[in-house]
């Protein structure tokens, strides 16, 4: 296979601008701000590594060398084993904000709320959500450092956006049938 050739979506380590920060690659695999991945060039897998792998003092050999080492079956003495040598590559993360976000130094009362809401009622993008109004009952019923209550607007909103985006649709579903 070509040695120039990425899979889609990815871009070599060597190649990865990294001029934008001065955090070290292996702080940033392991915060998820990016994402690092190893590649097969014989089988054409690509495998997004786990961030907490960057947690491991390992890692530092693997970014400066820009390869991991894995043994695999030799291909013609099952008692034997071979090491190949696996390029690692960095995701390209869609300018869409699905970059994970940094950890803030500072987060709102209103934020913690949405934040522990969206633990309390299990909220993923996968799962159907809890109704807006339960959400909006739960979120008039939490107070304020200063003691204070949401307003009813406040409370719909962050009721809104703890919910997945295609959860904001709303409205009833077509069954099919006829057109109206």
């Amino acid at each position: 296979m070509n040695e120039q050739f990425v899979p889609p979506g990815y871009v070599r380590l060597e190649d990865f601008d990294t001029s934008g920060s001065e955090t070290p690659l292996r702080q940033r695999f392991a915060s998820g701000e990016l994402v690092a991945a190893v590649w097969d060039r014989q089988t054409g897998e690509v495998v997004d590594l786990n961030s907490t792998n960057f947690l491991a003092d390992w890692t530092d050999n693997m970014i400066k060398e820009r390869r991991l080492e894995k043994k695999v079956p030799h291909p013609r003495d099952r008692h034997r084993t071979e090491t190949i040598h696996l390029p690692v590559l960095v995701k390209r993360l869609a300018a869409t904000n699905s970059q994970p976000a940094p950890v803030p130094s500072y987060v709102s009362p209103f934020l913690e709320m949405m934040l522990t809401a969206t633990v309390q009622f299990g909220i993923t993008k996968d799962k159907a959500p809890p109704k807006k109004e339960e959400l909006v009952e739960y979120f008039k019923k939490q107070r304020l450092p200063d003691g204070s209550s949401l307003s009813n607007s406040l409370a719909e909103a962050m009721a809104t956006f703890v919910r997945p985006p295609e959860a904001m649709k709303g409205g009833n579903k077509r069954m099919g049938g006829a057109n109206p």
